[in-house]
């Protein structure tokens, strides 16, 4: 692709011309890579680069047993469209406008290795971790 593109821009005398490159979903490892490849060995500077939807690691998206980072990483969004459509459980939204924030990243982290969670330990939570307020404005 990078050759492609040296020989377009050098057929058409378009050196001087700003030039962008786009990738999107997976395509932004591919964008990344190709804006390297152009400034690094064929010595053309791109003027900017776009990711959209960005996908630069992988491992954010492999829900398998033994990664647990995309249910970290998911969850906010999760909770966010479950509170919009009026699904969530009494007690995750304070503010009215969104979810609060929940300490959820650290037992997340643990993944299968989490013991269940006692009724002595769960009352044990911040008290600012939840409310008993639902309601939107």
């Amino acid at each position: 692709m990078a050759e492609f593109i040296r020989i377009y821009v050098t057929r058409h005398k378009r050196w001087s011309s700003p030039k962008f490159v786009i990738g999107e979903s997976y395509g932004t490892t591919r964008a990344a890579a190709l804006s390297g490849e152009l400034s690094q060995h064929l010595k053309m500077n791109v003027n900017g680069i776009m990711l959209v939807s960005t996908v630069l690691n992988f491992q954010t998206l492999d829900f398998n047993a033994g990664n647990d980072l995309p249910y970290v990483l998911y969850l906010p969004s999760y909770t966010a469209a479950a509170w919009f459509h009026k699904k969530t459980a009494g007690g995750t939204c304070s503010n009215g406008r969104s979810p609060k924030y929940l300490p959820w990243p650290r037992p997340l982290r643990r993944g299968t290795t989490r013991q269940p969670c006692s009724k002595a330990a769960r009352s044990r939570r911040p008290s600012g971790a939840t409310s008993s307020s639902n309601t939107r404005a």
